[in-house]
């Protein structure tokens, strides 16, 4: 102790000085190492946030992808025993021995698939317009409300056709067996422009198909369906309002409150 009080005591001011710097410029050396250690304490705690993150929104895109998925599945099931239904119901009519009804139950089972596939359908066809305030629309229930889609309506006209079946004659069945053959080719188009099978890797070139999904859907392939029933069976015998495009309703509901 004698000896570092004899060597502090020798000092001058200049020496003291120097000794005073160097411990400042230790004390800094080791703030500027203590803020580097908590910068890269912070920039590796944001590197793992945004890695927790993506790995959250990648779980997140897979669950979706999953359901995606999952849910095209079961549509593109929906849609072969959809078909199967319609194709049975056109050979009933095509195959209807002459003079004679069509068979009421085999015509009986086919529409309750069908009616139950119309249904089903709704799951992923969800009614045109039913958010707007229109008369017609007020007192059904909630998936009721609205346009049916023109895909359902091509399953309704088989379902039609074969609740009508008695009272089809030879020539008759044969214009239903039609009706409902051109009613199928509608189907699958209304479900091309939903499920795009290039754009899914299912088609034979997988490339974007050229048509999409319309901007605002419209009836113009069931239609002449439509007419051709009920030229058969009277008006309105199918629709009993014919279904019109969105902007045509907001029109009118636009023109009938002045605005």
């Amino acid at each position: 102790m004698q000896a570092i009080e004899n060597f502090l005591s020798e000092l001058d001011a200049g020496q003291w000085l120097t000794i005073a710097l160097f411990l400042v410029s230790l004390f800094l050396s080791f703030l500027t190492w203590a803020s580097r250690a908590a910068l890269s304490k912070a920039r590796e705690q944001r590197d793992e946030a945004k890695a927790a993150q993506k790995k959250a929104e990648d779980a997140r895109d897979l669950e979706r992808n999953q359901m995606r998925s999952a849910v095209l599945a079961e549509l593109l099931v929906w849609a072969r025993m959809s078909n199967e239904a319609m194709a049975e119901a056109n050979v009933l009519f095509r195959n209807k021995p002459a003079g004679q009804p069509v068979d009421a139950a085999a015509a009986g089972d086919l529409m309750a698939r069908l009616s139950a596939l119309v249904d089903t359908g709704r799951l992923y066809f969800p009614n045109h317009s039913r958010d707007l305030d229109w008369p017609s629309f007020r007192d059904r229930p909630s998936a009721m409300k609205g346009f049916r889609d023109p895909i359902l309506d091509t399953l309704m006209l088989a379902h039609e056709e074969l609740r009508f079946s008695e009272k089809a004659d030879d020539s008759g069945a044969q214009e239903a067996a039609n009706n409902i053959f051109n009613a199928r080719r509608a189907f699958i188009s209304e479900l091309q422009d939903w499920v795009d099978p290039n754009s899914l890797g299912l088609g034979r070139f997988a490339v974007p198909a050229p048509k999409g999904q319309k901007h605002e859907q419209d009836w113009h392939d069931v239609a002449p369906l439509v007419d051709s029933f009920e030229k058969r069976y009277g008006a309105s015998t199918f629709w009993n309002e014919r279904p019109v495009a969105r902007s045509v309703l907001q029109q009118k509901l636009a023109e009938a409150s002045g605005t």
